[in-house]
């Protein structure tokens, strides 16, 4: 979906922050990310209207809250390509308890298992992660 699209929902919903926004990313093909004029970051994602304040800057993130990141984008992406844990767990070599670790914010993947899950996937490491400032 087009960010314009993304962003028009938004403004349906939260029609109070829109003076506010200072700049729009986007975010996969239907998610944006949105940072306000006094520095508060938040995304939203129209399949599901799943709207969330994220830190200001990656750089304020602890390894806990990049892992839970990273596992909510997971997962986001696993539903929108109709793939199952146990699926994709299979493809990229290992065990299902060990992907449902990454899914849920417990652990964090290699490189390489991440480079795996993007090719099996077709999305990008920026989908995955939070860096977008």
């Amino acid at each position: 979906m087009k960010i314009e699209y993304i962003f028009d929902e938004f403004k349906d919903l939260y029609p109070s922050m829109v003076e506010n926004v200072m700049n729009i990313f986007q975010h996969g093909p239907d998610g944006i990310i949105v940072k306000l004029k006094d520095g508060k970051v938040f995304e939203f994602y129209i399949l599901d209207k799943t709207f969330r304040q994220l830190p200001s800057s990656s750089e304020d993130m602890s390894d806990e809250e990049r892992m839970k990141l990273f596992g909510d984008n997971l997962y986001r992406i696993m539903y929108r390509k109709g793939v199952s844990q146990e699926e994709l767990s299979k493809e990229i070599g290992i065990t299902q308890t060990m992907f449902s670790r990454y899914v849920t914010g417990k652990s964090s993947p290699s490189f390489y298992t991440v480079e795996k899950i993007i090719k099996y996937l077709g999305c990008s490491y920026e989908e995955l992660i939070y860096d977008y400032w």
